[in-house]
């Protein structure tokens, strides 16, 4: 059942319900009162919560942070593509987090604009702060990490690989790539992250197993990278 643009339900039973947030979150402030009467009616020992979202906005993301957080279900959630900005908050509302190998999380500082005087510049500055608090609030709940840490973090956008993610506590574990998942327009942030070789990828994992595994998934791709980057250095050496 699709209750919105951003949001899809399916696979509902008892024992688990699959949760979709693949999109933009929010507009005109509706999609929590399209989701909650939803969420609020499972009755159901699981939530799946799938995310591939760039944010947006920061009070329906915690009305639907809430929501997760308030149902008596397990939620996991899987991070199939991006949880960036508010995206990541609803993320830290899971039970249990995994990151497929490529996903991605980003945390920033919480950002607007306003048209007026210097006190209301000063004071949507003031809101500004206090949303900063509540984003920290979730995000230490998660990780455990200090005060001071995560706002470093978010001052300087941060953007973390799969890894990353399970090493800061983002995340509890990695597992395998989703063939394909709809991407966002990132050039609105700050630091938005490069595209990675597959043996960057391959060359970043310090496990031996994950290693092993990747290798046998990606076998085929990481011979064409290293061949390739064998013809460039060959053709420099040759002066090509």
């Amino acid at each position: 059942m699709r209750t919105s643009k951003w949001i899809e339900f399916r696979n509902k039973s008892v024992i688990s319900a699959d949760l979709y947030l693949y999109d933009e979150i929010g507009e005109w402030g509706t999609v929590a009162n399209d989701v909650r009467s939803e969420i609020q009616a499972l009755n159901t020992k699981q939530i799946n919560l799938f995310i591939n979202s760039p944010g947006g906005s920061v009070f329906e993301g915690f009305a639907i942070y809430n929501l997760l957080r308030n149902h008596k279900a397990r939620v996991v959630a899987y991070v199939d593509g991006i949880a960036a900005s508010i995206a990541s908050v609803i993320l830290c509302a899971a039970d249990e987090i995994i990151m497929r190998e490529n996903g991605m999380v980003m945390i920033h500082d919480p950002s607007g604009g306003t048209m007026g005087t210097a006190s209301e510049q000063r004071k949507l500055a003031d809101i500004l702060d206090k949303i900063t608090d509540s984003i920290v609030q979730a995000y230490q709940n998660r990780t455990g990490k200090s005060d001071a840490d995560l706002r470093r973090l978010m001052a300087e956008e941060t953007w973390l690989n799969a890894r990353e993610a399970v090493a800061m506590g983002f995340a509890d574990k990695v597992e395998g790539a989703l063939k394909a998942v709809a991407k966002f327009d990132l050039t609105s942030f700050k630091r938005p992250p490069k595209p990675k070789s597959i043996l960057d990828q391959f060359s970043a994992i310090t496990d031996a197993e994950e290693k092993s595994a990747f290798h046998r998934r990606h076998s085929d791709k990481i011979d064409q990278e290293l061949e390739r980057r064998r013809v460039v250095a060959s053709n420099k050496a040759r002066g090509f």
